[in-house]
């Protein structure tokens, strides 16, 4: 398995990576302390430390967050499928903890996540990362494109494939609650070009009101926010994720199909 024996030559996360500019730098350290990324990579440093591979620097990091959760029901058997599984992205970095973790149950030898390609660098994720472009800046079509086909060759192989499907965090709040972004429709398509099983995770964290209302037409400046939320959501008391079978009669239309994923991981929580 991919190992993190040594500690990162380079900070967890750093912030200049994706917001460019020599006024930006010169304003960077103030900016990651008050939005508490500096803290967040402090953690991250911390836990790298005190863990050998991936799997374990997840753990020492959900750890030192504070985070618990379990599963509602037992996992899922294997039925010699690839397995994706989609899920709702309420705050960023928790749920992707979160589902690394819930990957690496479901398939300890072979999981990937689909993440973005800040994540990817990092070498306590090295091997089960794939890169997207979040941002969707130049060269963000290509880089999309080739880790969609990495994904593909983990699903016909067989392993298990995390993705979610929204691309950014939730920003839209209804009568019904906190929803995500519209899904992308690429990864039901690429469930329905390599056979996979699709499992939907509901994830039970919501955003804070600060993240929710900040345009999400500036995405750069709008992941600022999301050590806040990690912090956030520092407490002891367990969530509850739900992690069930798609439906069976999905429509054949990857659009529809997309629709009908989306609306069933929302009412997964009601």
């Amino acid at each position: 398995m991919p190992t993190s024996s040594q500690p990162p030559s380079e900070i967890f996360f750093d912030t200049s990576l994706w917001i460019k500019g020599a006024w930006y730098r010169a304003l960077q350290p103030t900016i990651e302390k008050v939005t508490r990324i500096t803290a967040i990579n402090e953690l991250a440093s911390n836990s790298d430390q005190a863990s050998s591979t991936a799997e374990e620097f997840i753990q020492e990091l959900l750890t030192r967050l504070g985070v618990q959760w379990n599963f509602a029901s037992q996992l899922p058997e294997p039925d010699g499928r690839g397995r994706l599984i989609l899920a709702n992205h309420p705050t960023g970095f928790v749920e992707s903890l979160v589902m690394m973790k819930i990957l690496e149950q479901l398939d300890p030898e072979n999981w990937r996540l689909l993440g973005n390609e800040f994540t990817a660098r990092k070498p306590q994720f090295e091997g089960h990362i794939i890169a997207l472009d979040p941002f969707n800046a130049a060269g963000g079509t290509r880089i999309n494109r080739i880790g969609l086909r990495e994904g593909s060759k983990t699903l016909r192989g067989g392993g298990v494939l995390g993705a979610f499907p929204a691309g950014r965090v939730a920003a839209k709040k209804d009568e019904h609650g906190i929803v995500d972004q519209p899904w992308s429709m690429h990864l039901t398509r690429l469930a329905q070009k390599t056979g996979a099983q699709i499992l939907i995770a509901r994830m039970p964290w919501e955003p804070g009101a600060l993240l929710r209302n900040f345009p999400t037409k500036l995405p750069a400046l709008r992941a600022l926010l999301l050590s806040q939320e990690t912090f956030r959501h520092h407490n002891d008391t367990p969530r509850t994720i739900q992690l069930v079978p798609a439906p069976d009669n999905l429509s054949k239309d990857p659009q529809e199909a997309t629709n009908e994923l989306q609306n069933f991981c929302h009412e997964l929580s009601h």
